[in-house]
């Protein structure tokens, strides 16, 4: 119920339905505190979600890796770099063992915030710690980063792996984040192996398919032209 309140937006609801744990005589697990945190940190409350987290603690119901997952992920998507350091310097986070969609969120983040330092770290342990190869998940968190840190050269080298591991991409907005790249950069090269990828996708991007459709007028008009 509580994860229900947090899905339809409803904070007061979720807060009401937690308390009411209490009331009833319930213990207020680890499952339940990461259900409101949730809910607090999709609306982007981290100093509420937060508060939750120590309350957890007092009351010693201890978190677990899904508390501090919905944490990083929430710190990333709000592109808050000093609360994501202290968030992972934190011993309890640090003691987890990151998973792949830890991973692949964090490779996101800190390439949202412009943190190409960060970013390379994170993909290295990634590369060492993750015994198996990468995932298509994995991959196009780094087409998002690579894409969004102007990494062209290592956009194209993902691109052929997956190619080869007949992936595909994952959202539209992989596309976009790629799309806008190429556009950014005046970068054609490489352009075919993208499409191919695009092409082995179950959506069409209007926003990627807009820039292919530009570049080909771009180069018609410069056939004219000479």
């Amino acid at each position: 119920m509580i994860t229900y309140a947090g899905v339809v937006g409803s904070l007061r609801l979720a807060r009401i339905w937690f308390d009411d744990l209490k009331g009833k005589g319930l213990k207020q697990s680890t499952r339940c505190c990461n259900a409101l945190i949730l809910a607090y940190a999709k609306k982007g409350h981290a100093q509420t979600a937060l508060s939750i987290l120590e309350q957890a603690f007092r009351k010693g119901c201890s978190p677990n890796a899904v508390t501090y997952y919905i944490l990083i992920a929430m710190f990333a998507r709000l592109g808050d770099s000093p609360g994501l350091a202290n968030l992972l310097g934190d011993s309890e986070c640090s003691s987890f063992r990151p998973d792949a969609m830890t991973y692949n969120t964090l490779l996101c983040g800190y390439s949202k915030m412009g943190m190409p330092e960060d970013f390379d770290k994170t993909h290295g342990e990634m590369a060492e710690d993750l015994e198996e190869e990468l995932s298509e998940e994995s991959y196009n968190a780094l087409l998002v980063g690579c894409s969004r840190l102007d990494r062209l050269d290592e956009l194209q080298r993902c691109v052929g792996e997956m190619l080869a591991r007949e992936m595909s991409l994952a959202s539209p907005v992989v596309a976009e984040e790629i799309a806008k790249a190429y556009r950014r950069n005046r970068w054609v090269e490489g352009l075919d192996m993208v499409i191919q990828l695009e092409e082995k996708s179950l959506w069409i991007s209007p926003t990627f398919q807009s820039f292919v459709n530009a570049c080909d007028l771009e180069k018609k008009e410069a056939l004219v032209s000479r």
